[in-house]
């Protein structure tokens, strides 16, 4: 099956995805900030992104668990024009087994073909990004060579913005999870079927601190390699993270799924269990 990613490749939606992007060239701006299209305004202040968690963050760059009245960290802006989004959902928070997971998770239910999710800036750009999370997929509708976006990276870099996207695609006899990379125009599947109401712990590496040939872009789902790619090249930093639909692209009108326990460093892992 070609590559999903072929929706980006098309000139006039990725016309469109070009104009997206650059209404929100905006500065980085610390996690006391909204950014939007209009740029930012201030926020109650959480104390850091990376003590946005209840539990031990154990990360250096952000952590995020919806617990209390949702939301810890305040840096996050929502668009909901293609559906809904609770960060002090209870959905299916009793499928999640990991420790320290609290009451509450973030839940992203598209209903449209539109624009639905959640943003924001991290403190700083990174080479080194390491993104652990909890994951449940709630309402799986995708048929053949179909796909959902439901995480997009946002990535600084020679002056321009560019994205990866990391979906949930069909080849047929299942769903799998994959990653596109606009820089490199290239995407990286793993091979195991994903299903409703199983909690995945979501591990996703991207380096390009190492340089032309040798940097990394690798993703682990519950204990399990999806793919592990050493040789590549690699010149963006890592910024800004958008759980949802950036841009509306999802092939199921009815897609959901809750995370939880959000954790991004720049050196190592964050530990999640």
């Amino acid at each position: 099956m070609r590559r999903l990613k072929n929706i980006w490749l098309v000139p006039g939606l990725l016309l469109v995805a070009f104009v997206a992007l650059a209404a929100w060239d905006v500065p980085p701006a610390p996690c006391g900030v909204v950014i939007g299209s209009g740029g930012g305004s201030e926020e109650p202040a959480a104390a850091t992104c990376a003590d946005g968690c209840t539990a031990t963050a154990d990360a250096d760059v952000f952590c995020e668990d919806a617990e209390g009245s949702g939301a810890l960290c305040s840096g996050w802006a929502t668009t909901t024009t293609g559906g809904t989004i609770s960060f002090d959902s209870t959905v299916n928070q009793n499928l999640f087994t990991h420790g320290g997971k609290g009451d509450q998770n973030i839940d992203i239910h598209t209903t449209s073909a539109n624009d639905v999710y959640a943003k924001i800036e991290l403190p700083t750009a990174s080479t080194e990004f390491y993104m652990s999370a909890w994951i449940i997929f709630d309402d799986i509708g995708l048929g053949e060579d179909e796909w959902a976006p439901f995480l997009t990276f946002r990535i600084l870099g020679s002056g321009t913005d560019a994205v990866a996207i990391m979906y949930l695609g069909n080849h047929g006899d299942g769903n799998v999870i994959g990653v596109d990379d606009l820089e490199t125009d290239d995407y990286y599947e793993g091979t195991s079927y994903l299903v409703e109401d199983t909690p995945y712990k979501i591990e996703f590496t991207y380096n390009s601190s190492n340089g032309a040939g040798s940097d990394i872009m690798k993703l682990v789902v519950n204990g399990t390699t999806m793919f592990n790619e050493t040789g590549l090249t690699l010149s963006r930093q890592i910024q800004g993270l958008y759980i949802g639909d950036l841009g509306g692209y999802t092939d199921d009108p009815n897609f959901r799924f809750q995370i939880n326990s959000i954790k991004i460093d720049n050196d190592a892992m964050p530990a999640n269990n």
